[in-house]
């Protein structure tokens, strides 16, 4: 309930917000169109954090995407012209009549239950277009004044050439199943062939053949009915392209792409268009599609525009690559509430529509209507209330799927093998001013380290846990925690920005280079134990990549007079060993009053909010702590805790075993 009450106050934030911001920018708004003020006044009033609410229709990231747009466009030019440009393109000129839109000429015709109709745009489309066109931003190319030809967007100035340029590089529509994603891909596909580098390169990026197929055909369907002869374009089952009489003018095209291990070089792209990049997974740490969308993006580096556009639903899958895009989304999101300088993230947009934290229980989603709109803006448009209570009570028969129901109707993915465990919320409310060096001998403290080792890509982690007994002769313990990241590393994470505020507040240690150096953990043990009388009983540590630094660890264990196997252990990270010492953490943390507090550092409640408990499936339930799904976040310092919790049991069970002597 304490993360659910973070939630709220969280996205009421947010509603505040954007209601503070919009009045000011709805003139600005309504140069690109009308349908852009009103998506911004139906997040301003349609939303809420009453779970009961029947007006609640948007979630706390859309909230949050909502405020960023509004942010770039305050910061950077707003381009009126191409977005009005994209949206004729498809749906042509209407007019008004009474209250009905009427259309006039011109737009491309979409399927529909009476046949190829024509369409006007929804709100929610039009700031997807507004989010990848609407925003341009000067940049200097570093190419000295006079060195070339001028290009009709460059100038010269302070001795170089600079040039305007389509702010967003990136985009993500993630949404529920039958909202128009394939028709944008589509349509973005469209618009680069036509109307973007006469040379544009295309590509529609998918997981199977006939998902980049319909795609593609989507698109080529599109091009029939701009040049149904045939004279200018050529269509067939793998391209699209100009033909050879129109080079001069475009040499476009269009093609789908597979993942799989077939090699894709000599590309560059000017648009990756991915397509349900959600039902990725990982397979031993790597992803087919994983790698397609890399080796299109790296082909894109001579494109003064380039645009990937991802849509997706969510899949039945616990790891992949898109649910590490998604957590780096939602945290980027988050940092508009509270870090909204201008970084190279501008580059990045999306659009979330999925259920808030406290919505994503089974009855809610299978009951709420309003949840139906929140992540399905075309309900009552394309989508029928009757298609969610068809598939509701097939589901209470008994004949329906529930996770396919979950996953691809409200577009939240699904693991049965996943519990919560310990909320952010929970360990704020245990976080002391005090650190280790608090923890001396001479306060009765003893102290068990545990370690974890990267060798440049991810944190080396060290948690130190203290244990004494207190005047009311309980055991008490105390963690905190060590964490060391390569400059190298922190420069590609998307959470750069925060990495780098908690290394100038001093929680965060930023080491130069691209590799850690191995006596770096073991130079802040001879810190502590010379500080608090060398009370330090036995080192856990993760077996792998550990070789340098246990080493290390070792030869200074025994400059000091003891013999260091006797307490420098390995620990397995695997259920077995991790199963006792999840429910000793549980017990410490839950009891009443608790019987472990931790430091102030900020990684503590960011970790915990990066882990779940995966479940074993052989019977035994045994449990251990995983990344949400992450790959880019860490959790390394909770694995630390409970393997220094672990050197506790062991030296427990000594202390027993010479009582029993």
């Amino acid at each position: 309930m304490n993360n659910d009450i973070t939630n709220f106050l969280k996205k009421q934030r947010a509603i505040t917000m954007l209601q503070h911001l919009l009045p000011d920018m709805l003139p600005t708004l309504e140069r690109y169109d009308h349908r852009l003020v009103l998506y911004f006044q139906g997040l301003a009033t349609h939303s809420s954090i009453d779970p009961d609410d029947p007006n609640d229709f948007h979630n706390f990231y859309e909230l949050l995407g909502g405020i960023r747009f509004l942010r770039l466009l305050r910061r950077y030019t707003p381009d009126y012209a191409k977005v009005q440009q994209a949206i004729k393109l498809r749906e042509g000129i209407w007019e008004k009549r009474g209250n009905r839109w009427h259309h006039l000429r011109g737009g491309i015709k979409q399927d529909g239950s009476n046949g190829p109709t024509y369409y006007r745009w929804e709100p929610f489309q039009v700031f997807i277009l507004a989010s990848v066109f609407g925003l341009r931003e000067n940049v200097n190319t570093h190419m000295p004044a006079g060195s070339r030809d001028l290009l009709p967007t460059e100038w010269e100035q302070d001795g170089t050439i600079w040039d305007s340029r389509r702010l967003c590089t990136d985009f993500t529509f993630f949404g529920a199943r039958k909202n128009d994603k394939t028709g944008l891909s589509a349509f973005m596909q469209l618009e680069f062939f036509l109307l973007e580098d006469a040379n544009a390169e295309v590509y529609c990026c998918a997981n199977s053949g006939d998902q980049a197929k319909l795609l593609f055909e989507r698109t080529r369907d599109m091009i029939k009915q701009l040049d149904p002869s045939g004279q200018r374009i050529r269509n067939t089952a793998t391209v699209c392209d100009w033909l050879p009489t129109y080079h001069n003018v475009h040499n476009s095209i269009i093609k789908p792409l597979t993942a799989g291990p077939k090699s894709k070089d000599g590309l560059k792209a000017s648009l990756a268009s991915v397509d349900e990049y959600g039902s990725a997974a990982y397979t031993k740490g790597k992803s087919d599609m994983q790698k397609l969308v890399g080796v299109v993006q790296s082909s894109m580096a001579t494109r003064r525009e380039p645009l990937t556009f991802t849509t997706t639903t969510a899949g039945r899958i616990t790891s992949g690559p898109f649910i590490d895009k998604l957590a780096n989304l939602h945290t980027l999101l988050e940092l508009e509430l509270t870090s909204p300088d201008p970084s190279p993230t501008d580059k990045t947009s999306c659009l979330c529509l999925e259920p808030d934290q406290w919505q994503r229980d089974e009855e809610t989603m299978l009951t709420s209507h309003a949840l139906r709109r929140k992540v399905c803006p075309m309900l009552g448009l394309v989508v029928q209330h009757s298609y969610y209570d068809n598939a509701v009570a097939d589901i209470r028969k008994g004949l329906g799927d529930l996770d396919e129901y979950i996953t691809k109707n409200m577009n939240v993915y699904k693991s049965e093998t996943q519990q919560e465990w310990i909320t952010p919320a929970r360990v704020r409310e245990l976080q002391l001013p005090v650190t280790i060096l608090d923890c001396t001998a001479g306060l009765g403290y003893l102290i068990f380290t545990g370690m974890d080792f990267s060798l440049g890509d991810d944190l080396h982690a060290s948690t130190y846990l203290a244990m004494r007994q207190n005047e009311q002769g309980q055991t008490e313990f105390f963690a905190d925690l060590d964490a060391w990241m390569t400059e190298h590393a922190m420069q590609q994470s998307p959470m750069r920005a925060v990495f780098q505020k908690w290394a100038d507040e001093g929680w965060l240690h930023i080491l130069p280079g691209e590799t850690m150096q191995p006596e770096i953990p073991v130079s802040r043990i001879a810190e502590i134990a010379e500080h608090n009388d060398y009370n330090m009983a036995y080192f856990l540590y993760d077996p792998f990549k550990a070789t340098a630094p246990i080493n290390a660890l070792k030869a200074y264990i025994a400059d000091l007079g003891a013999k260091p196997d006797d307490c420098v252990l390995p620990c397995r990270q695997n259920y077995a060993t991790f199963n006792p010492l999840v429910l000793e953490i549980d017990y410490m943390v839950k009891n009443n009053p608790p019987l472990i507090h931790f430091s102030q550092n900020p990684l503590w409640p960011w970790q915990a909010g990066n882990m779940v408990l995966d479940v074993s499936t052989d019977g035994m339930e045994n449990k251990k702590p995983v990344k949400r799904g992450n790959r880019q976040d860490k959790i390394d310092n909770w694995i630390c805790l409970l393997m220094a919790e672990r050197g506790y049991d062991i030296y427990m069970d000594k202390l027993s075993a010479q009582a029993q002597q």
